[in-house]
């Protein structure tokens, strides 16, 4: 998805008087299936898809009264890409290293500046220490503690190349990175503009009150350095028949973003996402990544299926709605989690996770694509 301008993707945080909308870094979830849905049923009113009632009804699923996610498909990410590479949210249990005596950066080599090197370090082998946070479920996830334990600072903020996701998929506890190349700081790819609005009687030229308040706001809309985009994944799993449906959707313009956001669409075969080519026969002890948003179990932040033998976590909390187009209101906000966010497990049963068993029933085609990635602890 290659932005053709400024782009609003609102949080579900409320804003006071006089303050401003503000604007994801990525594309929500439910936003990339209800456009590439959008997309699809716009193609077929023009006539430019010839294809079966059936399989476009599996594609859509269309027809009820609330907007649904029983399609036959399950999308992964979005993400941020660029120049063949996918980025990923740095995962919550890798911490920047504080530069000391032991790991000095060589600020001639340009250290914190692009092209500089960075080390980043797990922090999972604190976990033995924590306390337990009971969850009502019948096991514990536990908190890591703060980065200060760690001599590091949290790398909320960073995001990690898909090679340096490799490296951390095979188990690599230490990361010696080029900033730039591996991990690339998220206000270098982002620009955050605040833009003023004015809610006005157009015939008397004035600004309209309501309640003896104003209606001044702001919106904060973002723009992706040049060479940046997004990617997401479409996994066809249940109806391999359907690929040429999305790949007509090659070279399309479409509005996204807001009311006067527009992207244009680049459709390949995967061969980027990570996701795509998961080992998912592990046994032991494993690190569960969350890639994209997540509304776990029956929508609690701490819900968990007990056969995935949760032991601990490092997470952050969000909230997690959307548009009902069908009923034409807001859907309901749940407490769901972010990506990048990091469960330890035990005897990982890869079906379950392969098939989001984890999430929310009525989100798992939207929500919680995630990689494996080998042990944990010390």
């Amino acid at each position: 998805m290659w932005p053709l301008g400024e782009l609003f993707f609102r949080t579900p945080i409320p804003f006071v008087l006089g303050g401003y909308a503000e604007t994801r870094t990525t594309p929500p979830e439910f936003g990339v299936a209800g456009m590439l849905r959008s997309s699809i049923m716009d193609l077929r009113d023009a006539g430019l898809l010839d294809v079966e009632d059936e399989l476009l009804s599996k594609v859509l699923d269309l027809g009820g009264e609330h907007t649904t996610y029983n399609f036959c498909w399950r999308l992964v990410g979005p993400h941020l890409y660029r120049d063949g590479e996918v980025f990923y949210p740095m995962p919550m249990d890798v911490f920047k290293k504080e530069e000391g005596e032991s790991g000095k950066q060589d600020q001639s080599q340009g250290g914190g500046q692009e092209g500089g090197k960075v080390t980043f370090m797990l922090g999972d082998y604190l976990i033995e220490q924590l306390t337990p946070i009971p969850s009502g479920r019948g096991f514990e996830l536990r908190r890591l503690l703060g980065p200060a334990v760690l001599d590091g600072e949290e790398a909320r903020g960073w995001l990690a190349s898909a090679s340096f996701m490799k490296r951390y998929l095979e188990g690599e506890r230490e990361f010696r990175c080029v900033e730039g190349r591996d991990v690339v700081r998220e206000r270098d790819v982002v620009e955050k503009r605040i833009f003023p609005r004015v809610k006005l009687d157009r015939e008397r030229k004035t600004v309209e009150i309501r309640d003896g308040e104003g209606m001044y706001y702001s919106l904060e809309k973002l723009i992706l350095r040049e060479g940046w985009g997004f990617i997401a994944g479409v996994w066809l799993d249940e109806c391999s028949d359907a690929a040429d449906v999305f790949l007509k959707l090659d070279g399309y313009t479409v509005r996204f973003g807001g009311r006067s956001g527009m992207v244009r669409l680049e459709v390949r075969w995967a061969k980027s996402l990570l996701e795509r080519g998961l080992n998912w026969d592990v046994s032991g002890e494993a690190r569960l990544l969350l890639t994209s948003s997540a509304i776990l179990g029956d929508g609690g932040y701490t819900s968990f299926l007990p056969s995935l033998n949760v032991e601990g976590g490092v997470w952050r909390q969000v909230w997690i709605g959307g548009w009902d187009y069908a009923a034409g209101r807001p859907k309901a906000m749940y407490a769901g989690v972010a990506p990048g966010s990091v469960y330890y497990l035990r005897d990982v049963s890869g079906g379950d996770v392969l098939e989001r068993k984890f999430v929310h029933p009525d989100y798992r085609r939207v929500l919680g694509s995630s990689l494996i990635a080998k042990g944990w602890g010390v």
